[in-house]
């Protein structure tokens, strides 16, 4: 990783031992910064800082064993490869995305070391200038990755090809660092100033390019994601339209009966028949009965759009118990409620149907305005759900995770209180509250 090679003397040997150490670690915080680990991550953090650690210590001994100038040769073996391995054994993708990530890095480290020796030139190279330029290289690009990780983290869940093409820009910008730095003598690196400085302008921007690009692939999906929801309200409404026809037909049919059944009523009182009576008036209190919908709020959209995931559930056998008592004024735009209510259903009725055939499958939902707004739906799972940092759920399901990011967004906008869950019951809870003290139609 390290491009500078002090040249002359076991004090320069030591020196390059542990600004080698120094990038190895730095390097381990660019990865952290960009790992979407396959387990908890603070765990992964564990094992990264952990593995990160017994590889500098094991170098330590190798380093004077080998001698200086051997060293220098086998650091890429010896000490970042170990490092690169552990960090794909981690991570999650084992693909082009892993390539991209590991290729940044080379390329940042590559910057680090950049910025030192630009810093250190006018004063002759001098090492402490070196070191101060390193260090404050690292921090800004510490703090500009952990600002686009999160960007980062959904581009990697959305995007399965093109990796390795993005790959080859900061390959191609740590080769030439390579031949323009490592392979000249230190004194003759100056002449190649105009050339690196290009070359990381050029670098610098395709990746403008690159972060552009992954813009407008989240508004792409944003986009789709609002669409696929104004589907489903359609489908919802157009459901719910369907089921009143139905409802009022059969109305209209048993009012026109109404007259033969009282007729019928009142023969067999006469006759003194109470207990038919009684039977008969049973069954058309049924019949009466079949024509009420069930209504689940007073906002006619996420009524709607309640019934038809109730509707989408019994269809594939799955009990649905819903309690919902919400007034009419909302503390959150209805559209972004309903795509929270959309996606965690969705994910509840996929949690149900991937469940072993003759296992119970149910879903609750239950949800209150007062005192504050709060929402809860649970689902039966295989008990098996793993959390992220901020408690949200994992899927290891490509193309899965999506919803549940949306579902992050409006917590974040709304500052709401959330929770997921697994019980000893075997439910799957998400519970969230937003206060009413910032309440208010939007």
């Amino acid at each position: 990783m390290d491009f500078m090679t002090p040249e002359g003397g076991a004090g320069l040997g030591v020196l390059y031992l542990l600004r080698a150490m120094g990038m190895t670690v730095l390097a381990g915080l660019f990865l952290c910064a960009f790992l979407d680990a396959r387990m908890d991550g603070r765990r992964a953090r564990l094992i990264m800082g952990a593995g990160i650690g017994a590889v500098i210590l094991a170098n330590i001994p190798l380093a004077f064993l080998l001698g200086s100038e051997a060293y220098m040769r086998l650091t890429p073996v010896l000490l970042n490869l170990p490092v690169f391995v552990l960090f794909g054994w981690v991570s999650r993708y084992r693909d082009g995305r892993l390539l991209f990530t590991l290729t940044t890095l080379m390329a940042e480290t590559g910057l680090v070391t950049l910025a030192g020796m630009l810093c250190a030139l006018p004063f002759g190279g001098r090492l402490g200038i070196d070191l101060l330029g390193r260090c404050a290289a690292a921090l800004l690009l510490l703090w500009l990755n952990w600002r686009l990780r999160p960007l980062y983290l959904e581009m990697q869940g959305m995007l399965r090809r093109g990796w390795l093409l993005f790959s080859l820009i900061p390959l191609a910008y740590y080769v030439s660092l390579y031949v323009y730095i490592m392979l000249v003598d230190p004194g003759e690196r100056a002449e190649n100033l105009t050339a690196i400085l290009v070359t990381s302008g050029m670098a610098a921007a395709a990746y403008t390019v690159i972060f552009f690009f992954f813009q407008t692939i989240r508004r792409q999906e944003q986009t789709e994601r609002e669409r696929q929801l104004l589907s489903t309200q359609v489908s919802a409404l157009r459901r719910q339209q369907e089921m009143m026809a139905r409802s009022e037909e059969k109305l209209r049919v048993h009012r026109h009966d109404m007259r033969f059944v009282l007729h019928t009523l009142t023969a067999m009182l006469e006759r003194g028949d109470t207990a038919g009576a009684l039977e008969y008036l049973g069954q058309s209190d049924k019949k009466l009965n079949d024509t009420v919908m069930a209504h689940y709020c007073e906002s006619p959209v996420l009524d709607a759009l309640l019934a038809y995931y109730a509707e989408q559930a019994r269809s594939r056998e799955i009990q649905v118990r819903i309690e919902i008592k919400l007034s009419r004024k909302l503390p959150a735009d209805e559209d972004e409620l309903c795509a929270v209510l959309a996606n965690a259903l969705e994910n509840a009725i996929h949690a149900c149907e991937a469940l072993p055939a003759g296992t119970p499958r149910r879903i609750e939902v239950a949800a209150a305005s007062k005192p504050h707004f709060c929402v809860e739906i649970a689902n039966t799972c295989d008990g098996k759900a793993e959390f992220d940092r901020n408690g949200f759920p994992i899927s290891r399901e490509p193309g899965h995770g999506v919803g549940t990011r949306s579902i992050a967004a409006f917590f974040d906008k709304y500052q709401a209180v959330y929770s997921y869950s697994v019980g000893k019951d075997g439910m799957f809870r998400l519970r969230f509250l937003i206060a009413r003290s910032d309440a208010g139609t939007r």
